[in-house]
Order: structure tokens, then sequence, then C-alpha cells
């Protein structure tokens, strides 16, 4: 079974079926993990990891910031998706979306897999420079991309202007006014 100790010097007492067995005084360093052996009646402690030097605390900075960027960046997803998705497909857009982040994961987990990176930094460079491509071969796709209600609004006034335009009887409908009759409009056109 497993026992927590504080750092420092430590008296530990083992015992077997409600009989001390063993005491002895050992020192242990936070964050490391032992294996304590009973032989008889000695006690023997060994050190399986190093101890920690790094306080926990120090990770909250970092999931801080790792958990403001995926709720800034799944928010902004999980709405233009929404938003941008014909009206019987918004359940099929988002699973995509939920999709294209697990493929990202399986990406990094094969690349990671593949070239095994003697260092965090070397990693990091790559995974940095596929950001930097990636983002550049999205503006390129992106830069066209007219938003829903532009393209309807685009649309509504494509066909109002167009067939306006083309069709000489819609023309005269629109410039027959309440109280002309459509026979005064066709004689001056």
């Amino acid at each position: 079974t497993g026992a927590s100790l504080l750092s420092g010097s430590q008296d530990v007492t083992i015992n077997v079926d409600g009989v001390a067995r063993s005491t002895t005084s050992v020192h242990v360093v936070g964050g490391a993990q032992y294996t304590v052996v009973l032989a008889g009646d000695k006690l023997f402690l060994h050190q399986d990891t190093a101890g920690n030097e790094v306080p926990v605390l120090w990770q909250v900075p970092q999931y801080l910031v790792v958990t403001m960027g995926e709720i800034l960046f799944s928010i902004t997803g999980y709405e233009f998706a929404y938003t941008e998705a014909p009206d019987s497909m918004k359940a099929v857009i988002q699973a995509c979306w939920l999709l294209t982040t697990a493929f990202g994961s399986a990406i990094i987990i094969a690349i990671t897999a593949i070239f095994q990176f003697e260092s965090d930094a070397t990693a990091l460079f790559v995974f940095g420079t596929m950001l930097v491509v990636v983002f550049m071969l999205f503006l390129f796709v992106t830069r066209g991309y007219k938003y829903r209600e532009k393209r309807e609004e685009e649309e509504e006034a494509d066909v109002a202007g167009t067939d306006m335009d083309t069709d000489p009887l819609l023309r005269r409908r629109s410039e027959v006014g309440p109280g002309s009759s459509p026979a005064s409009v066709s004689s001056s056109v």
C-alpha cells in the first residue's frame, strides 16, 4: 500500500498484523517514489524516482494559458461552424469540427512517434514551423471566403438586380405605379 511522507527525516514503523515489526529513520525527498522492503526485522528503503525541486504551483500559469487559448479557439470554431452551416447540417458540421481536433491529435502523435525528438526544443521548433506553414495555407485557402450573411445578401441583390435588368416584364411592373396602367408604361418604352 502507498503512504505519504513529508520531506525530511521521518521515523517509519512497519506494522504486520497490528504488531510493530520495524522502526527506522529515513530521509525522504518531496515528489520522489520509494519502495520499502521488509526483510526479517530490517527495513530497506529504495528511491525509485528522483524528487521534485520545482513546486507544483508552477504548473498553474501554463494550465491557465492553455485553458484560455482552448476556450477562445474552441468557442470561435464552434460558433463559426454553427453559423455558417446550412440549417439541415449543423450537427454534422459540429461533428466535423470535433473530428479535425482528433485528426490534429493523431498527427501530433504520429510525428512524435516517427521522429523521436532528442530535445523538447527541437520538438517545439518543428511544431512551431508546422503551425506557421498551416497558417499560411489557411490564409491562402480562405482569402476569398464570404460569410453566410454576406453571401445571402449578395444573392438577394443579384437576383433582384439581374432580373430587373434582363426581364423587361419585371422592369415594366416596377415602373407601374399606383394609378398608372401597364398600357401607358408600354407606350413610353
